[in-house]
């Protein structure tokens, strides 16, 4: 994963997982030891001065991690991610996993593997400040949760979800929940024929 921190110096990140528990510890210029579930996993190095890296950093996880539920929750210090290199192939949980990123513009998917994830509530829950998502690549077939996973991106403009198979989700409750900027959203060919829940969708 490469990120983008929106301001230099010395800044820590906490990244959380399940129940809120630490999975990584603080990611900062000084400190650039990149641990999970408490065991280190990769140092970036010693010393790691943004000023001269132009605020990038890249983070490095295991392939067997199975689920990212709040890996980046409320990491409000960045503004961009790609993960274009990233292996989601063994993972099936991603819900919360941008939640709160409320500095984020951009997320870069590439052809990441979706194919086994099956829940993405609130993937991108408060993710106030990114305007544009599209999702159209991602193999959607083991999907069943969608719930609020747009809620609360209030700059979001347009979303591309077209060609998506969530032929197995059942709910899509509060999907776009005060999405209030939403403009255009591209739904062409998606299969949706299993949803049971749809409550307020687009309230």
């Amino acid at each position: 994963i490469i990120i983008k921190i929106n301001q230099k110096g010395n800044h820590s990140l906490f990244f959380k997982g399940n129940n809120g528990t630490d999975i990584c510890s603080s990611v900062s210029y000084n400190t650039t030891s990149i641990y999970i579930n408490n065991i280190i996993q990769y140092n970036l190095s010693s010393e790691y001065d943004f000023s001269t890296e132009n605020n990038t950093i890249e983070l490095f996880f295991p392939d067997s991690i199975t689920d990212y539920h709040c890996l980046f929750f409320e990491c409000d210090a960045i503004n961009e991610i790609d993960l274009t290199n990233f292996n989601l192939s063994n993972v099936d949980n991603a819900e919360f996993m941008f939640g709160g990123c409320s500095s984020l513009t951009s997320i870069n998917f590439g052809n990441i593997d979706t194919s086994n994830i099956k829940y993405v509530g609130y993937m991108f829950y408060g993710c106030s400040s990114i305007t544009n998502v599209d999702i159209s690549n991602f193999n959607t077939n083991s999907l069943i949760s969608m719930v609020m996973t747009f809620g609360f991106c209030s700059n979001l403009t347009s979303i591309n979800l077209s060609n998506l198979n969530l032929s197995n989700v059942v709910d899509m409750a509060y999907l776009f929940f005060d999405c209030s900027n939403l403009k255009h959203i591209n739904l062409d060919n998606t299969i949706t024929n299993s949803l049971k829940n749809i409550q307020y969708m687009f309230f």
